[in-house]
């Protein structure tokens, strides 16, 4: 009778011990296109194979999941803080199915999705890029992302202050456009930021607007964004477009290059800004439409040539 008690109380901590292993994370995993999703993965001499395993199975919150090889890692869907690196090693492609999105983030007020040496492709039947629906920040940087049916990134924060960062990185051939940012929670005091720079924004076969800011219907909400040393080009429709009849709405423009387009500037309601400072802007038909108050601003350094309509193009003076 000892002896079984004994065996009983060995085998019942194995059990524990095992099963707290289990729900113990780690800070960094890595995949690969040769690697296998199965319990124990995660090391680099053990890779998972999916994003979303690691997710789902191995990583812990504010963690980091590193590419070890070219290869398609598949759509993922993150909760948590993390990050999501390919230093280099070749193309590591995130591909959603039919109407999906390929990285959807369900963050927490203080979280941050860093991704790093992406390509983000929607293969023409993909629904969005990136869909951001909650967290403090999404990190884009040195990635590409192409071929959705709606955006490349639809960021609809809803709550709190929220920041879009997109760095080195090419948008484009999105059906509807490749960044539309909308605050969706209805909160007063809600503010989205969204920073681009050193980046490739365009070239779409349809007629979308390449940059949206919707304050619409939003209430107390505030939005802005900044363009630096950005190419943004090839579209028939808009480049900027800016609907803030009540909520402020504001974008610059630094030195970039703005290039064959239907409409460069759009700006709707009267907390509808934009502002452009040292840029080119050549091949548009119209460079500025203001409807209900918008006004659009020149800082007075802007190279603008070759369109058929000016429209009207208020001024500022550099202070």
């Amino acid at each position: 009778m000892v002896r079984i008690a004994i065996g009983i109380a060995v085998a019942f901590a194995a059990f524990c011990f095992a099963d707290a292993n289990a729900q113990a994370g780690v800070n960094r995993a890595w995949v690969s296109g040769h690697g296998s999703d199965a319990p124990g993965c995660g090391a680099p001499t053990s890779p998972c194979r999916t994003f979303q395993y690691v997710v789902n199975s191995i990583i812990n919150a504010g963690g980091e999941i590193d590419v070890l090889d070219p290869a398609g890692y598949g759509a993922v869907t993150v909760p948590f803080a993390l990050s999501i690196v390919n230093d280099g090693v070749g193309v590591a492609g995130v591909q959603a199915a039919a109407g999906g999105n390929a990285i959807t983030f369900n963050g927490g007020p203080n979280d941050i999705l860093s991704l790093r040496g992406l390509n983000i492709e929607g293969l023409n039947t993909a629904a969005n890029g990136i869909q951001f629906n909650s967290g403090a920040l999404i990190s884009l940087s040195d990635s590409h992302v192409t071929g959705f049916t709606q955006y490349g990134i639809n960021f609809v924060s809803s709550s709190g202050n929220t920041f879009l960062e997109v760095r080195n990185s090419g948008l484009g051939e999105n059906g509807a456009g490749d960044i539309y940012m909308k605050p969706t929670g209805g909160a007063t005091g809600q503010y989205g930021y969204a920073t681009i720079a050193n980046s490739d924004l365009g070239g779409e076969a349809a007629s979308p607007t390449i940059l949206t800011l919707d304050t619409t219907a939003e209430s107390g909400a505030r939005m802005a964004a900044t363009l630096s040393n950005c190419f943004i080009h090839g579209t028939p429709g808009t480049a900027i477009s800016v609907n803030a009849p009540t909520n402020p709405a504001i974008v610059t423009i630094n030195d970039s290059t703005l290039t064959q387009i239907g409409t460069t500037f759009v700006a709707n309601g009267a907390s509808a800004l934009v502002g452009i400072d040292g840029s080119k802007i050549s091949d548009t038909n119209t460079v500025v439409q203001t409807t209900n108050g918008g006004g659009v601003s020149s800082f007075g350094n802007n190279a603008i040539w070759a369109y058929t309509t000016l429209g009207a193009l208020g001024s500022q003076t550099l202070q």
